[in-house]
C-alpha cells in the first residue's frame, strides 16, 4: 500500500528517472526541474515547507506557470490570501439563475479540471514510479459547481451518479485500509486512491483530493461536493497499487458527495 505521508517519503518523487509530464528521461541531472504538485501558490507560506515535488523538464514545467497562478489565486482565498491588484488573474462575473433570487458570482476560465488532472498525473508518478500519459481516459469532478457560460447566462452541470459512487468507494476502502495516499504541505493536501476492476475487465483508479477545506469556496446555493475522479491507464493497474475490497464493510456516508466528510 504506497503511502507518501512524511517529508522524507515525498522526496523520492523529485528523483524519478523520467519527466512526469512528457515521460521522457533526463539526459543530465541538471535537466530535472521538479514541479510543485499542487503549485506552491495555493498554499500559505507556513504550509510550503512540506511540498510534493515531482521530476519534470523545465520546458514541460514552464508553460504551466500562468495556469498555476490562476488556480493558486482561486484556492488561496480559503486562507485569506489576496493578490496585489496588478497581479490579479481571476476573471469573474455575476449571474442570475432561475428560481434563485440571489445573484451568484462565477469565476471564469480557471481550467481547474485540467489542472487537477495534471496534479493527478504527478500523484500517479510519485506513488507508482511510472508515467501516466496525458491522453489517458479520465473523469474529473472539481469541488465546486461548474458549467458553461452561455449567451443568455450560465449553465451549471448536473451532479451525476458517478460522483456519489466515487465517494462511496473511497470511504469504504479507507475504512478497510485499502487506500493509497499522499499527504503533503503540512497536511493541507490529501490525495487518496484505490484501484477497481471494471465489469468489462480494465482497471480504473478512483481518487479523491482535498486541499484545505476547499469545498467551502463554493456558493451555498448549490449542493456541496468534494473533488473526486477516475482514470483508466492503458497499462493497467500498477504492480504496487492497492486493489479495492469486495467485502461488505460498514462505513459512514452521511455527506454523500464529500469523500472526506462524515
Amino acid at each position: 500500500m504506497p503511502e507518501l505521508i512524511t517529508q522524507a517519503s515525498v522526496q523520492s518523487a523529485k528523483y524519478l528517472s523520467f519527466c512526469y509530464l512528457c515521460g521522457q528521461p533526463f539526459k543530465a541531472y541538471a535537466d530535472n526541474h521538479p514541479d510543485h504538485i499542487p503549485p506552491s501558490a495555493i498554499f500559505a507560506k507556513i504550509d510550503r515547507d512540506f511540498p510534493l515535488k515531482v521530476a519534470a523538464h523545465l520546458t514541460c514545467n514552464n508553460p504551466q506557470s500562468q495556469a498555476d497562478e490562476i488556480v493558486g489565486q482561486l484556492i488561496a482565498v480559503i486562507h485569506g490570501k489576496q493578490p496585489k491588484p496588478e497581479r490579479a488573474r481571476l476573471k469573474h462575473k455575476v449571474f442570475k439563475f432561475p428560481n434563485n433570487d440571489v445573484p451568484v458570482l462565477a469565476v471564469l476560465d480557471t481550467g481547474l479540471a485540467g489542472q487537477i488532472w495534471r496534479w493527478v498525473r504527478g500523484f500517479h508518478a510519485a506513488l507508482y514510479k511510472e508515467f501516466l500519459p496525458n491522453d489517458t481516459k479520465n473523469a474529473i469532478h472539481p469541488p465546486f459547481p461548474h458549467g458553461k457560460q452561455e449567451p443568455n447566462g450560465f449553465t451549471i452541470n448536473k451532479i451525476i451518479d458517478q460522483q456519489y459512487q466515487f465517494v462511496e468507494i473511497v470511504k469504504k476502502n479507507r475504512v478497510a485500509g485499502c487506500i493509497d495516499r499522499i499527504i503533503c504541505n503540512n497536511g493541507k493536501c490529501i490525495y487518496e486512491c484505490v484501484w477497481v476492476q471494471m465489469d468489462n475487465g480494465p482497471w480504473a483508479c478512483i481518487f479523491a483530493l482535498k486541499i484545505y477545506n476547499w469545498i467551502k469556496l463554493a456558493d451555498k446555493h448549490f449542493a456541496s461536493r468534494g473533488c473526486t475522479g477516475c482514470y483508466l491507464p492503458q497499462s493497467g493497474q500498477p504492480t504496487n497499487a492497492t486493489k479495492w475490497t469486495t467485502l461488505e464493510i460498514p462505513f459512514s456516508n452521511i455527506e454523500t458527495l464529500n469523500p472526506f466528510g462524515r
